[in-house]
């Protein structure tokens, strides 16, 4: 997933969008959604110029 924002938290929101659609679309498709387990987190590294 990428994503952009002014903000982090902007940022953030456009990701929750994005995936909200992509989860839209699996079910509109016939497709599974994955079972709602332990949210997947991973740490960012951001190297600023």
């Amino acid at each position: 997933l990428v994503t952009e924002g002014d903000t982090m938290e902007e940022a953030r929101r456009m990701a929750e969008d994005a995936l909200r659609g992509y989860l839209e679309s699996l079910i509109e498709d016939g497709i599974s959604v994955p079972p709602d387990k332990t949210p997947i987190t991973e740490p960012v590294e951001i190297a600023l110029t």
